[in-house]
């Protein structure tokens, strides 16, 4: 009569390692309880549902193993797969070992009673679990204290705490997502967020019965910064801080861009000669070089001459008076230089003191000089050819 005492360590089998693997220890003795003597023994092990009858769960596999002092140690699996068996209930161990030595196991060699219960598994998945969660009370966490399945509640992870480079490549696939955490909305809305952030302009064909959601008319409204928290955050109150609206809760303007052209701010490169005076938009908004200000239209300083010469037509004979000027004299000639006449300041001709008339002269022309303002021409405003669409502002 032989009798076998084990221990089973299944620490491998609990933790999921592959291959599976169950070391095996145990004392060989004989009916007395003495260890038997040293040499080499043929064992079969088989694994059952049930201590006494039951169904193989594992059909097992034979070992030759050395008998030191009645000790043996082996590893079973190595031989027949163990994947399948499941772990995480009761399970027994049926030893056979070669009776009467012949090198085989069969009819004549009985197994060994009782069999062996392999309830060391459960302590080794109770004991790694014990050092993973070190005693501490983790449902708040995992919403167990021994999560089988290590889920994580999502309401524990912060947004934004799960940076891209913790994520491995093609690591993350569609069948580690929860049920309707990742929508196809949601991920459009991050992707348009990280292409168009939230302040962006654009200009838009459509009407405004049309426009597209996550836009807004730049109408120069005010709205609230709790209603566009991720728009107010970007452009503040730039545009105006909303006090010309009778509703409290609106602390900002849009941008006001009807029938308005857009101009790059100068930012210093001098290219808009009266950046610093820019006006606001609205109340509390940004003056002078800034974004978010206004200019009205201008031309820029220039002139335009007008000049006009010429000769009036061959007139008949006729006399010209001549005016003089007080306080200067008027000589008159013999045409060869000599004066042969003076006329002083106070001297007076005719009836007329301050005019004399000259005498006759025969057919002559007269030179002629006009200036002045040219006629007004243009339209309402200054403008190059364009096309009408609204301008929207990304929320």
């Amino acid at each position: 009569m032989l009798a076998a005492f084990g221990t089973l360590n299944s620490l491998s089998v609990a933790l999921g390692a592959e291959p599976r693997l169950l070391p095996f220890q145990g004392r060989l003795t004989d009916a007395q309880g003495q260890p038997l003597p040293g040499g080499t023994r043929v064992v079969q092990f088989k694994i059952y549902d049930a201590p006494v009858g039951g169904r193989a769960v594992w059909n097992g596999e034979v070992h030759h193993l050395t008998v030191n002092d009645g000790l043996v140690n082996t590893v079973l699996g190595t031989r027949a797969d163990l994947s399948q068996v499941d772990f995480d209930r009761s399970l027994y161990l049926e030893i056979t070992i070669d009776a009467n030595q012949d090198g085989e196991i069969g009819p004549a060699d009985p197994p060994l009673l009782p069999r062996q219960s392999i309830i060391p598994s459960f302590f080794a998945r109770e004991s790694a679990n014990t050092r993973l969660l070190g005693g501490y009370d983790w449902s708040p966490l995992f919403g167990t204290n021994n999560p089988a399945d290590g889920t994580l509640l999502d309401s524990k992870i912060r947004d934004g705490s799960l940076p891209g480079a913790k994520l491995q490549p093609r690591s993350l696939h569609a069948g580690l997502l929860q049920s309707n955490t990742l929508t196809l909305a949601t991920l459009a809305q991050e992707v348009l967020d990280l292409l168009v952030p939230p302040g962006s302009i654009m200009a838009f064909g459509g009407n405004t019965n049309t426009i597209p959601q996550g836009w807004l008319l730049c109408d120069g409204r005010p709205v609230s910064s709790a209603t566009y928290p991720r728009l107010f955050q970007n452009i503040g109150v730039a545009w105006g801080n909303g006090t010309d609206d009778a509703d409290p809760s609106t602390d900002f303007n849009l941008p006001d861009l009807s029938g308005r052209f857009l101009r790059g701010s100068d930012g210093g490169s001098g290219r808009d000669p009266n950046a610093n005076a820019r006006t606001r938009s609205n109340p509390g908004g940004n003056q002078g070089n800034r974004v978010g200000t206004l200019q009205n239209d201008a031309f820029a300083e220039h002139k335009h001459f007008v000049f006009l010469s010429g000769q009036t037509g061959l007139a008949g004979e006729h006399t010209h008076p001549i005016h003089r000027s007080d306080g200067h004299e008027i000589r008159w000639g013999d045409g060869s230089g000599n004066s042969v006449d003076r006329i002083d300041a106070a001297d007076s001709v005719g009836a007329d003191p301050h005019r004399l008339t000259a005498a006759a002269a025969g057919a002559h022309r007269h030179s002629v000089i006009l200036s002045g303002d040219s006629n007004a021409t243009g339209g309402a405003e200054t403008r190059p050819r364009n096309a009408s669409v609204l301008f929207l502002i990304k929320h």
